[in-house]
């Protein structure tokens, strides 16, 4: 335990190298001391962004950071260097295990491995504990993995892994913090709360289950857990307003839910808000993306299974009395659609291979892109499916639906992620970003602000946005209601409007596919649109529509194209 004394602080903050497990430290302490000691965090890199003085306390776990710590900051008062301890409530795993088992170590450094190892030792165990090493080949007589929530780190061909969670802050340090701050809370007091901090810790992480799979169902950090409310939303808009009482009424009721919504647009977080807003709070929330499995993956996943080298639970199996979460309902075969209706109408689950019927009480929320009647035109899922799911569906708006929401999203992820370098945006920019339709939704335009801010600039314009944006941005509602109406009479003038529109939207497709049409083209689009025209017809519209502004089009084979202006009506126009 080294320190460094000057006088008494009145401020501490925990620096790390990654952002997770500065998040687990910090909450860990603030859970301890209460509302005497406010604890702040900070990442390595943002160092040199931070204000100290000689009432700070630094809390790091590396000498060589508080060594550049005190070389940029002098007047940094004082810095501890702490170690971190496996939560004791973690260790019931291993204590249960056999005696004889042989257990590979697994951490995300050499050092850190024989940490753990050492740590382990102290239990004094009947095991073989072996330190796990990326230079060489994984030995084979391997029982059980163990590891300190690294599970990206173990070897696939282990499949019996034990995950002892994020490693604690140990009970020597809160005490001498305790001792350097002269904290008023009761000793007796502080040792309560660092065992019930331990204990909650727990039970946000991975439950006990032999099965690697878990922990990416679970999850084990504070944003997959229950501070996900309905406040974290931005919701100046009616459409989000709307959304937030349609999923509130959803949350008073156990049957099963389903939210369709764009890429991006966060249906997985709003499925945990619903969660954490019923009484299946405090419960397991498990997810699971069903686009990146394989049906057989899918069904051992769901399901569980069994087979001579043990007994593995699936995400109901572990959610047991909470939720699952289906990402990619549309994914998900129909014969296991048909085999999960039937464990929620039974509330029991078999095992693969399995022969023994384990009570389970879950509810389902699924996800998907389109919205539910859609699934069901194109036999994406079971007609019983659709009837279980339909009573409780909602759709998130997408941004170009709820533009008032825009600044506040934009300015919330800025502050987020960028604390340190008080980015502002131009009126310029907010409003470009509000006009525009985001393919990607929230996280699309999420990504651009991260791309504009790593800039450094403390102001950001429109000409900081990233070429690929700037050459395709596609305005929403940039044409006034009464131009419509004007351009709706020209062209009622000589044509008919439905046709027009086809055409519009054949070069729309065509430009969103990165496609110029020749006319031969749009002729044989056109008419699987149910539009028959001829070359002569369609060159005559196509003259037209140039001469308001809607296409541009090239002489010869160089083809057509949409221009931003036929976008902009083409938009006050929704397909059927």
């Amino acid at each position: 335990m080294e320190t460094t004394a000057r006088t008494k602080p009145t401020r501490l903050t925990v620096m790390t190298f990654q952002e997770r497990l500065g998040v687990v430290l910090s909450e860990q302490l603030q859970s301890i001391f209460g509302p005497e000691l406010h604890v702040e965090r900070c990442l390595f890199g943002q160092l040199d962004q931070m204000d100290f003085n000689e009432e700070d306390l630094l809390f790091a776990l590396h000498e060589s950071s508080l060594n550049m710590a005190r070389k940029l900051h002098p007047n940094l008062g004082q810095t501890m260097r702490g170690e971190r301890r496996i939560n004791q409530f973690h260790m019931n795993r291993i204590l249960a295990l056999p005696p004889g088992q042989k257990l590979l170590v697994v951490n995300d450094s050499l050092s850190n491995t024989m940490e753990v190892l050492n740590e382990l030792d102290f239990y004094e165990l009947s095991h073989e504990l072996v330190a796990f090493s990326p230079e060489e080949t994984p030995p084979d007589d391997i029982d059980w993995v163990v590891h300190p929530d690294e599970e990206t780190l173990v070897p696939p061909k282990y499949a019996q892994v034990i995950n002892l969670g994020t490693r604690c802050i140990g009970m020597s340090y809160i005490l001498e913090i305790y001792d350097l701050f002269e904290l008023e809370l009761p000793r007796k007091q502080l040792v309560a709360n660092y065992f019930k901090t331990l204990a909650h810790m727990a039970n946000k992480q991975l439950g006990p289950a032999s099965n690697r799979y878990v922990s990416n169902w679970l999850g084990g950090t504070p944003a997959n857990q229950e501070d996900v409310t309905f406040d974290l939303l931005v919701a100046h808009s009616k459409a989000m307003q709307g959304l937030i009482d349609r999923a509130s009424l959803m949350a008073r009721t156990d049957s099963p839910i389903h939210i369709s919504g764009t890429i991006g647009s966060g249906k997985r977080r709003l499925a945990q808000m619903i969660h954490n807003a019923s009484p299946r709070k405090g419960h397991p929330f498990g997810s699971l993306h069903c686009p990146s499995r394989s049906k057989d993956m899918l069904e051992r996943e769901l399901f569980g299974w069994e087979d001579e080298t043990g007994i593995y639970p699936g995400i109901i199996e572990v959610s047991h009395l909470g939720t699952i979460c289906l990402e990619g309902l549309e994914s998900l075969p129909v014969d296991l659609q048909n085999r999960l209706i039937q464990i929620i109408q039974e509330q029991r689950v078999v095992r693969q291979h399995g022969k023994v019927h384990i009570p389970v009480d879950v509810r389902v929320t699924a996800t998907s892109h389109d919205d539910l009647n859609e699934l069901y035109k194109r036999r994406q899922i079971s007609h019983e499916l659709f009837l279980l799911l339909q009573q409780n569906q909602c759709t998130i708006p997408p941004l170009s639906k709820r533009p008032e929401d825009v600044e506040q999203l934009a300015n919330d992820y800025l502050r987020a992620h960028f604390s340190g370098q008080k980015v502002r945006l131009t009126a310029d920019l907010i409003d470009f970003m509000r006009k525009r339709h985001w393919e990607g939704d929230e996280q699309e335009l999420f990504n651009v602000l991260s791309l504009m801010a790593s800039s450094l600039k403390p102001v950001l314009d429109v000409s900081d946005l990233p070429y690929h944006i700037m050459s395709d941005s596609r305005i929403t509602d940039a044409t006034p209601a009464s131009e419509v109406g004007e351009l709706v009479e020209k062209i009622e003038e000589h044509d008919f409007l439905p046709e027009i529109l086809a055409i519009l939207r054949v070069y729309q497709e065509g430009k969103q596919a990165n496609s110029r049409y020749g006319r031969h083209t749009v002729i044989d689009l056109l008419a699987a649109k149910g539009v028959t025209l001829t070359i002569q017809q369609l060159r005559l519209r196509l003259q037209r529509l140039q001469t308001l502004g809607l296409i541009s089009a090239r002489k010869g084979r160089a083809g057509s194209t949409i221009s931003r202006a036929g976008e902009d009506f083409l938009a006050h126009f929704p397909a059927d």
